[in-house]
Parts: C-alpha cells; sequence; structure tokens
C-alpha cells in the first residue's frame, strides 16, 4: 500500500505538492496509521468524508470522479478539525443534470448546509472541462467561458491547498495536498 510521504519537521505538512491516493491509501495515510492512534476527531471526520461524497455521488450518479483534499486533515495536527476538500465533476455531466439535481447538489457543497447537519466538511466543486485531455485542447477550447472558469477554479484551489495561511519572513511557505481518486 503506498502512504502520504514524510511530514516536513518545520510545518507538520506533506512537502510541497499534489499527491496521488486511493481512498484506503488516504485512510491508512491520515487515519488509522500509528502515528494518529491518539486522535478523537481522524476517524469521524474520514466516516463524514465518506458520507458526504457518497451524497454526492448519489445525486450525481457517481459523477464525481476526484477530490483534492487539505487543510489539517492532511497534516501531522493528532485532531484536525475538519476536512478541505474539493470535489472534480465532468462539465457535460454538471450539465446533465436537472433542476432539482442541481439544487441538492448546491446544498451539497455549501458549507453552512454540512455543519448545519454535523459534518465537519468544508466543500468545493468544480465543473472540468469535458470529453478532452489538456493537451488536446486547442487554443480556442482554452478561451472557452466553461475551460476558463475551469481552470481558474483549478488554480485558485491549487494555490490555495498548497499555501500555510501564516507567512514566514514575508515569504509564502507551501504545503502538499491529496488528490484522492474515485
Amino acid at each position: 500500500m503506498s502512504t502520504a510521504p514524510e511530514f516536513v519537521a518545520a510545518t507538520d505538512c506533506l512537502p510541497p505538492g499534489r499527491y496521488a491516493m486511493e481512498p484506503a491509501e488516504v485512510e491508512y495515510s491520515f487515519v488509522t496509521r500509528e502515528n494518529f492512534a491518539d486522535s478523537t476527531t481522524r476517524a469521524e471526520l474520514w466516516a463524514e468524508w465518506n458520507q458526504h461524497l457518497t451524497l454526492l455521488q448519489t445525486v450525481t450518479g457517481n459523477k464525481i470522479s476526484r477530490a483534492w483534499i487539505s487543510g489539517s486533515f492532511v497534516t501531522a495536527k493528532t485532531d484536525p478539525k475538519d476536512v478541505d476538500s474539493t470535489y472534480f465533476i465532468e462539465s457535460s455531466d454538471y450539465d446533465a443534470l436537472d433542476l432539482e439535481e442541481r439544487g441538492i447538489l448546491e446544498s451539497l457543497i455549501d458549507m453552512k448546509w454540512c455543519h448545519k447537519r454535523k459534518m465537519r466538511i468544508d466543500p468545493y466543486l468544480i465543473p472540468s472541462v469535458s470529453g478532452m485531455q489538456f493537451w488536446q485542447l486547442e487554443r480556442e477550447d482554452l478561451f472557452s467561458p466553461t475551460a476558463r472558469e475551469c481552470f481558474q477554479s483549478i488554480g485558485l484551489y491549487d494555490e490555495m491547498w498548497g499555501r500555510l495561511k501564516a507567512e514566514e519572513n514575508g515569504l509564502t511557505v507551501r504545503r502538499g495536498y491529496v488528490e484522492v481518486l474515485l
């Protein structure tokens, strides 16, 4: 089984980068691994994240293809308070949802909705460019409204999840995060 890299001692975070992992690898690396044996929140948070993912998959017909997890959950912190997660769905799958399904999906990715239901999930959603690999995109594809919004969102969350909140000596401190392959 693959595991997450060791935490950087100075930050207690993953080294900068995005680490692709299967759900079982995430669970082992951040929940059941011996260094988290004393945690009182990790198992509960992981169960809540899985419950949240199940709800998203139910509404979308299993169309959530991957998720990024960041924040204190993917650090050495013994008891993180929540799970920050960005979910991905192909834009064509998102567009195929009817109004009721979209409404439910929008509720599910509302942090307040989650917190009212005692789910400590900070959720975000990115409808990604459908049916094309990035190297196949033509110039006009890159500047379509859908692609522009998708790539802006990917850049935003990549930058957000790759930074620590605090700066050190005026410099941005970088950290890593996890991409869960679904």
